[in-house]
């Protein structure tokens, strides 16, 4: 395998000398990483058993192969039921994203509705040490943490994507700031309104070329009464879990350590899901 006598030969070298990660560097380029996986394959699995099972997940992934292949892209390995991917063009891989969700709702529609399914997408363009049958770096760490932001039927981007097809007459609105497991900062993202596919350029940066006014949140807690026992504000956002977080309630044992965080944006509120 091409990891193994390159950069797996390369890695081996380093930890002895450290000049071999200068090789490494100069693998080094632009380039988009998409995370595909496919939503209520679980309840798919527990209703038509498991042989039914992996054959939805290898046409489902089969046919997203198909689409990744037209757009100019190159599909790097299926993990699960999920599918990681990577576009040399930015607006190829949107359209990529478009076109597997329409696609898979053509097919979903005809489907009893016990057996269908969805698919959530999270894309990012970044560097990364890339060769021609894998990709390493941040950039696949992060599209994959966007994907787990993404819900079913959404198409969600990072902000350096969305910077450079901004003017490619896209559908896209700001989801507002999220903090990415793993990660220190908080990031930008961004869901592509495939439903509308492309929309007149003026519009296409619905919901975020002009925020909101700016608007204050705070959370209340009450008591079985209704009466107000507590007020925390969402300014920076206001994490929430059973041992860990601003907020903790240790007597909840359905409640994970660090369960939820809440936080304003463009005058929205954001509930994101920490548990995962």
């Amino acid at each position: 395998m091409e990891r193994e006598s390159g950069i797996g030969k390369l890695l081996d070298l380093a930890r002895s000398d450290r000049t071999y990660l200068e090789a490494l560097d100069k693998l080094r380029r632009s380039i988009v990483v998409m995370f595909t996986d496919i939503q209520g394959s679980t309840a798919y699995f527990e209703k038509q058993g498991d042989a039914a099972g992996l054959l939805m997940v290898h046409q489902c992934n089969e046919s997203l192969r198909s689409i990744v292949d037209s757009h100019g892209g190159r599909v790097i390995k299926t993990i699960g039921d999920g599918m990681l991917a990577t576009f040399e063009d930015c607006g190829r891989s949107v359209e990529a994203g478009i076109a597997m969700q329409h696609g898979l709702r053509e097919i979903s529609s005809s489907q009893p509705e016990a057996e269908r399914i969805a698919i959530r997408i999270g894309i990012h363009y970044d560097t990364g040490i890339v060769r021609s049958q894998d990709v390493f770096g941040d950039v696949v760490n992060v599209a994959s943490r966007i994907e787990s932001v993404a819900q079913a039927w959404q198409v969600v981007i990072s902000e350096n994507l969305y910077e450079k097809v901004l003017d490619l007459g896209f559908g896209i609105r700001k989801l507002g700031r999220f903090l990415l497991k793993g990660k220190k900062s908080e990031r930008t993202l961004y869901e592509v309104l495939w439903k509308k596919a492309r929309l007149d350029p003026s519009a296409q940066a619905e919901g975020a070329a002009t925020p909101l006014a700016a608007r204050e949140f705070c959370l209340l807690v009450t008591d079985k009464a209704g009466t107000i026992v507590a007020e925390h504000s969402l300014q920076g956002g206001l994490t929430i879990g059973r041992s860990e977080g601003d907020l903790t309630f240790p007597d909840d044992a359905a409640m994970a350590p660090i369960s939820l965080r809440i936080f304003g944006d463009d005058g929205q509120v954001f509930v994101q899901d920490l548990s995962i």
